[in-house]
């Protein structure tokens, strides 16, 4: 009887000193395996995905050469300038002052403001905004304030802060001519 209770006290010890390290050791390579399971499991969604995610990509690359189009060049922003000021003239319009502005830089384009000052009546600025809009290179009216050249007046005299862009992907070629336009 002593026998079996020291055989009994002995592998109770050995299971407190031997196994529980043992048990604690699988008991968080069990967690490790549900763990490595689940990034395989998004990794094989993401994978499963990556065909819809290339044809989305070149969808967006296609859409993104198209609007390049809209978007002048540096060595067309002269011919830019001439072309609002010939829409502004053939809508009877009077300008005070057009301009370019500073360039700015934004994180995959440049912006470049266009500051026009003009004068005449509320259909024939419709006229010039219409006709802007139907050019070929795109150009954004943003700040834009007009009032009466007089009390009972039917002539505007309107301030437009305009902006057209330039994609940074010219850099190289925009940066040296910029500095030149600016």
């Amino acid at each position: 009887m002593v026998v079996l209770a020291l055989f009994v006290a002995l592998n109770g010890v050995g299971y407190f000193i031997y196994l529980t390290p043992k048990l604690d050791a699988l008991d968080v390579s069990f967690n490790r395996e549900v763990e490595l399971k689940s990034v395989v499991v998004t990794k094989m969604n993401q994978a499963a995905k990556l065909p819809i995610l290339k044809v989305q990509l070149e969808e967006l690359h296609r859409r993104g050469e198209a609007l390049v189009h809209y978007f002048p060049q540096q060595k067309e922003l002269a011919s830019l300038l001439a072309a609002v000021n010939n829409v502004g003239l053939e809508s009877n319009l009077t300008f005070t002052r057009i301009e370019w502005g500073k360039k700015q830089q934004q994180p995959f384009f440049y912006r470049l403001p266009l500051n026009i000052e003009l004068t005449g009546t509320y259909d024939d600025i419709a006229d010039f905004s219409q006709r802007i809009a139907e050019l070929p290179r795109l150009i954004l009216f943003d700040h834009v304030n007009w009032q009466r050249v007089s009390e009972g007046s039917q002539t505007l005299h309107l301030r437009i802060k305009a902006y057209t862009y330039q994609f940074k992907s010219e850099s190289g070629q925009l940066k040296s001519e910029s500095d030149d336009a600016s």
